[in-house]
C-alpha cells in the first residue's frame, strides 16, 4: 500500500494493521491445519489436545479483524479500491477461519478413531498414539512407501 499512500496516514496505518492481523492469522490457520494432519497420522494426544485449545485464538484473532474493519468503514468511510480491500479482508477472515475450524474438527475425529481402535478399518495408515506411524498389514509396498 506505500505506493498508493493517503493524506490521512492514520487511514494508511489502520489497512497495514489490518494486513498484519490477516497474515497472523493465515499462519495461525496453516500452522493448526498441519499439525492436524500430522495429529491424524500419529494420533499424538498432546498434539490433538493443543490444536483443540488453540482455536479459540483463531476465532479471537477473527473477531478482531472483523471489528477493525468495520471501525475502518464507520470511521474512515473508505470508497472504491480502499472499500473492497477491507471488505475482502473480511471475507478471507472468515475462511482462514474456517480453515481453522476443520483442523479442530480434524483433531477431535482423530481422538474419536484413537479411542474406538482403528484396527478394523482397511487401507488405513495411522498411527499407534505413540508419534510413529502404523503401517497396515497387506498394504501394497508402492503406495506405504511412497
Amino acid at each position: 500500500m506505500k505506493d498508493n499512500q493517503h493524506i490521512v496516514t492514520a487511514f494508511d496505518d489502520d489497512l497495514s494493521e489490518l494486513n498484519i492481523s490477516l497474515q497472523n492469522l493465515g499462519k495461525m490457520a496453516i500452522t493448526q491445519f498441519e499439525l492436524s494432519i500430522d495429529a491424524l497420522a500419529t494420533q499424538h494426544q498432546t498434539t490433538l489436545d493443543k490444536i483443540i485449545k488453540d482455536d479459540v485464538n483463531l476465532d479471537d484473532l477473527e473477531a478482531a479483524i472483523h471489528e477493525k474493519a468495520f471501525e475502518i468503514i464507520a470511521v474512515r468511510s473508505p470508497l472504491a479500491q480502499d472499500l473492497r480491500h477491507v471488505l475482502v479482508a473480511l471475507k478471507i477472515a472468515t475462511i482462514l477461519e474456517r480453515t481453522g475450524d476443520y483442523a479442530r474438527n480434524i483433531a477431535n475425529r482423530t481422538k474419536v478413531i484413537a479411542t474406538a481402535g482403528n484396527e478394523n478399518i482397511p487401507g488405513v495408515n495411522i498411527g499407534d498414539g505413540t508419534g510413529h506411524p502404523r503401517h497396515v498389514a497387506g498394504c501394497n509396498a508402492r503406495l506405504c512407501h511412497a
